[in-house]
């Protein structure tokens, strides 16, 4: 399946919980060399002990896409601090070249989502909503580019004890959306 989809749209699992069965990080690296492997600045091909599963996710969606393929994902805001993370997928700039270098991807948008967004389903994560594209090289060099940032405090809704009831300060991702387009 890699490289066979356009446009990827998901939510990976993601919480306190690593991935750390020995056998299944091996597995990984026998069907796929490019999965399980560290996202270290100094190591970057070293085999992890544990992986964080929404890593793993975030690498193998950008495998499933095609290349200039569109990945659309919630991500915890963790992994969003994260600086290896971040020059992994984006890469990193260079003054002297006036570039970005490396990196799997371009980032497009990031819109910071409220606590309360998954909270329904027990989740209580802070969120965002990552929008990238998949760089036809990994390792091709690239000019800056703005990136569509926003914070929603509101989504519509709230939780009351195990149901969500209408958020009387409304919606804040529609106009976001629109300012998007």
């Amino acid at each position: 399946w890699k490289n066979s989809f356009s446009i990827l749209l998901t939510n990976p699992p993601f919480g306190d919980n690593k991935y750390n069965n020995p056998k299944g990080l091996e597995y990984l690296r026998k069907v796929d060399q490019e999965l399980g492997l560290g996202w270290s600045l100094k190591e970057p091909s070293k085999s992890l002990k544990s992986a964080d599963p929404a890593l793993l996710f975030i690498d193998r969606n950008l495998q499933l896409l095609k290349p200039h393929g569109y990945l659309a994902i919630v991500i915890p805001d963790g992994l969003l601090s994260n600086e290896a993370l971040i020059h992994y997928l984006f890469g990193r700039y260079d003054p002297k070249l006036e570039q970005m270098r490396g990196g799997k991807a371009i980032p497009i948008a990031v819109v910071s989502l409220p606590t309360v967004t998954f909270s329904i389903s027990g989740a209580v994560a802070k969120t965002s909503f990552v929008i990238m594209r998949k760089k036809d090289q990994p390792q091709e060099d690239r000019p800056p580019q703005n990136v569509f940032f926003a914070a929603a405090e509101h989504v519509g809704f709230l939780k009351k004890g195990n149901i969500a009831i209408l958020d009387p300060k409304g919606n804040d991702l529609e106009p976001i959306s629109s300012s998007f387009k």
